[in-house]
């Protein structure tokens, strides 16, 4: 078992970026969020009264997330783990300006402006990623609109009910298939934002949450976002050399609505061995497919999950496929099973 959770470190490290630089050469270091009357705003979540729009839900939730000055509180819930953040978002001066902090553990502080997301970890050097949205905590669906959901997935109305003290919406994302998981959205009535989530099985079971604990809506963007402004990220990582490398691979299978939006090659920031890399969506999830040389460590093939993610490895003729992502065991297994060279 040992050996499964050093290959999800070592995967779930890669996926986020292409190298992870190891020294420390800026440093961002913002000034506490300060407490401020929250604004109260005209409710923007109309009474649903037949089978919503998922364009207008998602448009909702993108000009809420992506428009209003908010600071807030939320803890991440996967397994029996809760990692409990601060976060921020203002408009300062035309710049959409994004910060998180993680209050336990290793400190780890992201900002984004705008396309450019730069990660500032303790005893690592700072880099930076083109991205509407900071990877990891809400899908980025809920953030660009340039893209889609697909019909692999509906939108049905829940109840109203209360969160943080605050009305709200649920509405619920379902899978037509049993390739992925269900998404529940709880939005606040007053200004569209996303005060809970769930990622839900097709058994009911919940699998991640994403909880907010404080929030205050404001007027003016709040002061961090003024200082952020000031802070230079650094330059966006570049792919790795021969990146051309991960097109030689084929997959055969991909759940329909699927398609590959990127391949590269990884260097693993823990071994320092280079992995051909493939980035596979269906718009709200992302799949992450690593294919390298016969692991040293003899894991045996077969899927551990780990909270939301699941983790699937597949031994092929000479080379090692893992897969890695927020969906059903047999999706996992089934994509690392029908890669092929060539």
């Amino acid at each position: 078992m040992d050996k499964w959770l050093v290959l999800l470190l070592l995967c779930g490290t890669a996926s986020a970026v292409a190298a992870t630089p190891s020294s420390s050469d800026t440093q961002v270091t913002p000034q506490s969020t300060q407490q401020q009357p929250e604004t109260q705003t005209d409710p923007q979540l109309p009474i649903q009264t037949k089978p919503p729009n998922v364009d207008a839900v998602l448009s909702q939730v993108r000009r809420s997330l992506n428009t209003l000055n908010y600071e807030a509180s939320f803890v991440l819930i996967r397994g029996k783990f809760a990692e409990p953040y601060n976060w921020m978002h203002g408009i300062y001066e035309g710049t959409e300006i994004e910060y998180m902090r993680s209050q336990n553990g290793a400190n780890i502080e992201i900002v984004r402006k705008d396309d450019l997301v730069g990660y500032f970890e303790a005893e690592s050097k700072p880099y930076s990623v083109r991205s509407k949205a900071i990877q990891g905590v809400l899908p980025t669906l809920f953030f660009d609109d340039e893209i889609v959901l697909g019909d692999y997935y509906s939108i049905a109305v829940g109840g109203r009910s209360r969160v943080l003290d605050r009305a709200t919406q649920l509405f619920k994302i379902i899978a037509r298939d049993d390739f992925r998981f269900n998404y529940w959205l709880w939005l606040d009535i007053k200004t569209g934002l996303i005060l809970k989530s769930a990622l839900v099985s097709k058994q009911g079971e919940v699998l991640e949450q994403f909880q907010v604990t404080h929030l205050n809506v404001l007027e003016q963007p709040p002061k961090l976002a003024q200082k952020l402004s000031e802070t230079a990220l650094p330059t966006p990582i570049k792919p790795t050399a021969n990146a051309n490398n991960a097109s030689r691979w084929k997959v055969n299978w991909l759940p329909q609505g699927f398609k590959i939006v990127s391949t590269n090659q990884h260097k693993l920031s823990l071994t320092g061995e280079f992995t051909d890399y493939i980035l596979v969506t269906d718009g709200l999830v992302e799949l992450s497919i690593f294919i390298q040389q016969p692991l040293k460590s003899k894991i045996k093939g077969g899927h551990l999950r780990s909270g939301s993610n699941v983790v699937a490895v597949h031994h092929a003729n000479g080379f090692d496929v893992s897969v890695i992502g927020k969906v059903p065991a047999i999706t996992a297994e089934r994509i690392a099973q029908s890669v092929t060279s060539g």
